[in-house]
């Protein structure tokens, strides 16, 4: 099965003819831009794509390169509007089509990014990923672009039949209880990251220090592709909890089977600083009980959907 990762974001405008800012207008002020290429659509009025491409963004970040292309300055973390941009190449775009709707604000454009698919096609098995919102966290794949608002998180995932999409309800409650938790700043580690999502969702919530891990080589690979252009720093690992020790964090997070909780519980305890917390999920609520004992911990939240629970379990401080 041939699922595409290297779908293009343009940035399309549109305006009707006679319009206030004609094209001479457009050109001038994307020539302060690294602009790929623009592709003129046939019919009345402006209707252009335009690309940037990855070098646009990699160009202005290269030290070494003394040609600042891009002259909007963005730090990290990302704060305000920019924070919803899960994709570098995204951020450029949409940067540059704010810029033109704050210069020409009564000319009567539309700017939007979209997805660039020519010459290929969707496949079935992609058409049948649809994006998923849990709380302000919306899960895409790279071929759907979200109307996002200044509260709005996007993960861009490219679906794959062994790894988390968001799909799933064990996913969707760890997305949810990621919300209910205060990881600003705190260290966290997610233990069987899979695609990674659970890992990008901490990261953009303001995470401090986000580690993840997988015992799947493919898993692994599937996670830093997701994260390639990604606007988040995660230490990715190729480890196995139950081998390896990753130090303590904050918040350890497990989406795993209720056998694999039961059998390392004591490990991920292990992982989790005084006073921190284990977030769990991918077990069946008919397991509860066995995880609640393997865990041995006061819970302190908990979420079901569809047969499936989650919960977020405390571990004390010490008594002084």
């Amino acid at each position: 099965m041939n699922i595409r990762t290297d779908f293009e974001v343009v940035l399309w405008m549109e305006s009707p003819g006679g319009a206030a800012c004609g094209p001479d207008d457009l050109l001038a002020l994307l020539a302060d831009y690294p602009v790929q290429a623009i592709h003129e659509a046939p019919g009345p009025g402006i209707q252009w794509s335009v690309s940037f491409g990855e070098r646009a963004w990699q160009t202005r970040h290269d030290p070494e390169d003394e040609v600042d292309a891009f002259p909007q300055a963005i730090t990290s973390p990302l704060d305000g509007p920019w924070r919803q941009f899960p994709d570098l190449s995204e951020l450029l775009t949409a940067a540059v089509g704010r810029t033109i709707l704050a210069t020409f604000p009564d000319a009567g454009l539309r700017c939007e990014l979209r997805a660039d698919r020519d010459p290929w096609s969707i496949s079935e098995f992609e058409q049948s990923y649809d994006r998923i919102q849990v709380g302000r966290i919306v899960v895409s794949p790279p071929w759907q672009f979200p109307e996002p608002d200044d509260s709005t998180i996007i993960l861009r995932i490219t679906p794959s039949l062994g790894f988390g999409t968001g799909h799933h309800p064990s996913t969707r409650l760890a997305l949810a209880l990621l919300q209910q938790v205060d990881t600003a700043g705190r260290d966290v580690l997610d233990v069987g990251t899979g695609s990674g999502i659970l890992a990008m969702a901490a990261a953009r919530l303001g995470a401090g220090r986000v580690c993840a891990i997988d015992r799947d080589s493919d898993a692994v690979a599937a996670a830093r592709d997701n994260l390639r252009h990604s606007l988040t720093s995660i230490d990715l690992r190729h480890a196995d909890i139950g081998a390896n020790r990753m130090g303590q964090f904050d918040l350890v997070v497990a989406n795993l089977e209720a056998a694999q909780l039961e059998a390392l519980a004591d490990v991920l305890w292990a992982h989790v600083r005084p006073g921190g917390r284990l977030l769990v999920s991918g077990f069946l609520t008919a397991e509860r009980d066995v995880v609640w004992r393997a865990l041995s911990h006061p819970s302190q939240i908990v979420r079901d959907e569809d047969g499936w629970t989650a919960a977020v379990f405390a571990r004390a401080l010490p008594v002084s």
